[in-house]
């Protein structure tokens, strides 16, 4: 997610943070309209304010920000090729969310620092079997959707065209193999851990606080594919979050869409590593 960003001009930055700025402002003025009368907070949703909640999000693109200016730095001075630099980006990024959500935890716990399963949840070992299940249930559906979702671009005359980093993986897999195993270990480790807690764990609880679980999950799940920045990948991106929602929903524990993500890209991979000819879904 977002490995995309690190090799964007200053001026990318200037406007993706003068649209969170506005994005805020609207979640500052949001706040101030009269409330309309709750019966009573769910109490697994992430009852916060939407000045809280924009505060959440704009830190956490801060530390990517930061993470990048950090990275721009190493560049110049070791240089690196443009594999390093996709590890690098994906390291950096990733570490930036999930470090960033683990100051706010401790720093302000009565906001951001509640539990991100339900009491009733399901156990660590059972969400295991359960993802392994379900992803073999929706993998012919994911396989489908990305199929519609290729052949709709062709009708209107888009050529559907890989993620960068997909295509990084694939010339990695040939010909670089220290450098395949430090891509794949950023996407089947490091992205499905600050992904999940970042849209199942945050945003989209943040968004059953505020309205139906249907809406969350939709709105969550755009979210989610649109910060990807591929077009292609726009569909089985959409999809794939669907899924993440019902079995973080399902099983009221974050390991498990955790686990299913991290499934779906190692079979990503591992369609990379046994038919570099072959299409598979994008991360």
């Amino acid at each position: 997610m977002l490995a995309a960003l690190f090799n964007e001009p200053p001026n990318f930055y200037v406007f993706i943070g003068f649209s969170l700025f506005c994005g805020t402002s609207i979640f500052l003025w949001v706040s101030r309209l009269p409330k309309a009368p709750v019966l009573s907070p769910r109490p697994w949703a992430l009852n916060i304010s939407w000045v809280d909640f924009g505060l959440f999000l704009c830190t956490c693109f801060l530390a990517i920000l930061l993470a990048q200016i950090c990275l721009s730095l190493i560049y110049k001075a070791l240089a690196p090729d443009e594999f390093r630099k996709a590890i690098l980006a994906t390291i950096g990024m990733q570490g930036a969310i999930l470090g960033c959500v683990l100051i706010l935890r401790g720093k302000y716990p009565q906001l951001y620092g509640g539990s991100l399963n339900r009491p009733d949840g399901l156990s660590a070992a059972n969400t295991i079997p359960f993802s392994i299940s379900a992803f073999i249930k929706f993998l012919p559906l994911l396989w489908i959707v990305t199929l519609l979702a290729n052949i709709f671009l062709y009708k209107i005359g888009i050529n559907p065209e890989q993620q960068k980093l997909v295509e990084m993986m694939r010339e990695a897999a040939q010909q670089r193999p220290i450098q395949f195993a430090g891509l794949a270990f950023g996407a089947i480790i490091l992205a499905p851990l600050a992904e999940e807690t970042l849209f199942r764990g945050y945003i989209y609880r943040f968004l059953c606080a505020k309205s139906s679980k249907s809406n969350a999950a939709l709105f969550s799940s755009l979210l989610f594919a649109l910060i990807h920045f591929n077009l292609t990948s726009f569909a089985p991106l959409f999809f794939l979050s669907l899924l993440l929602t019902w079995a973080y929903e399902k099983t009221g524990n974050l390991l498990t869409p955790i686990l299913f993500h991290a499934i779906f890209n190692a079979h990503t991979v591992g369609l990379i590593l046994i038919s570099p000819s072959l299409p598979e879904p994008n991360f």
